[in-house]
């Protein structure tokens, strides 16, 4: 996952994942180390669709995602102009 899409709260870090037409804080932890890209090793699940850039996209906020292109550059994108990326 892209370091970029972590928000580091206090002791506590968290991604936001589309669940239900909403952008939702789901906590999670990873690995972390000197890289661009993280593991992460509890908090979410091969298939669900994070925010990469959650920069302007609040918890629960609706949100419209459309796919556009084919594996590896899967990409959903909001009606706020963000762009979220399949996990």
């Amino acid at each position: 996952m892209a370091l970029r899409a972590i928000v580091n709260d206090g002791a506590e870090s968290h991604v936001l994942v589309l669940e239900n037409g909403k952008a939702t804080n789901r906590q999670v932890t990873f690995s972390d180390w000197p890289a661009y890209r993280v593991i992460v090793t509890e908090g979410i699940q091969e298939g669900d669709a994070s925010v990469v850039d959650p920069t302007g996209i609040a918890d629960c906020q609706s949100v419209v995602a459309q796919w556009h292109g084919l594996w590896p550059q899967h990409r959903l994108s909001l009606t706020s102009g963000q762009t979220i990326h399949a996990c």
